[in-house]
């Protein structure tokens, strides 16, 4: 945290199991370090390195939104083409990845039944941030038994209405929209709350980079609950991270175009 260029850096350069990068993400703290100023290097995009890439590049690639570098093809090589339309500060699949009544059903389904039901639905996963990928990040979730995780269980429901209440008071309207859009039509308690968790974390920690303190103290006390949603699920973390630096990125980029 006190040199984040440096250590994402590294973590770039390592040799850690992908699925393990979103929980040395947070365990670290980088998940909310200051984002950093990148130089003009480029930095190499790829599925394990996509959340230090991100976070060094995403305010550079949100200043140059739609002009072709080589920053933003490697972002849409790994992303897909949902990228470019990110960086502009519009999610175009803001529900997807939510568990709605189809998620039910698939939670109380054996290992058979589950194996067909994605097979009806079809989903071809490509880019990172694309809708199909972010459904199966989800259902990947829910495949890895989360209700046995028990601070997580405990922690999810109040850590979810904090987040939704901060976002309301401070008016924040983009990311209560965001964190809202993720959420069961029905039922937010429980698994079900866990894509908006996800999100309202990830939110609530790119803010924090920015200089937020409420921001800063919140998401250090939540920090092993998101961890371990993080061991559970690091798709779907890994999507959620990226997805709201981006966005913030893209409103920086806009509130700086309207001082200039």
């Amino acid at each position: 945290q006190e040199d984040p260029v440096a250590s994402l850096t590294a973590l770039i350069a390592g040799e850690l199991e992908v699925e393990r990068i979103p929980e040395t993400f947070v365990r670290s703290g980088l998940a909310w370090a200051a984002a950093p100023v990148a130089s003009g290097a480029v930095v190499a995009w790829t599925r394990a390195s996509v959340l230090p890439a991100a976070m060094m590049t995403g305010g550079r690639l949100a200043e140059q939104f739609r002009r072709e570098s080589d920053d933003l093809a490697g972002a849409r090589a790994v992303c897909g083409d949902a990228v470019e339309t990110v960086l502009g500060g519009t999610d175009p699949y803001p529900r997807a990845g939510r568990y709605d009544y189809g998620a039910d059903i698939y939670k109380s389904s054996d290992t058979e039944q589950r194996t067909e039901l994605r097979r009806i639905t079809g989903l071809v996963p490509k880019g990172l941030l694309d809708m199909d990928t972010r459904v199966q990040a989800s259902l990947n979730l829910l495949d890895r038994s989360p209700e046995t995780a028990e601070r997580l269980r405990a922690g999810a429901d109040p850590a979810l209405r904090q987040v939704v209440e901060w976002l309301r008071v401070v008016g924040d309207q983009r990311g209560l929209d965001a964190v809202s859009a993720r959420m069961h039509p029905t039922r937010d308690h429980g698994w079900r709350s866990y894509p908006a968790l996800s999100l309202g974390l990830a939110w609530m920690a790119r803010r924090a980079a920015r200089g937020d303190l409420s921001a800063q103290r919140w998401i250090k006390l939540q920090a092993r609950m998101w961890a371990d949603l993080a061991h559970l699920a690091p798709e779907l973390v890994t999507i959620d991270l990226v997805l709201a630096e981006m966005l913030a990125a893209a409103d920086d980029a806009h509130h700086l175009k309207e001082t200039l």
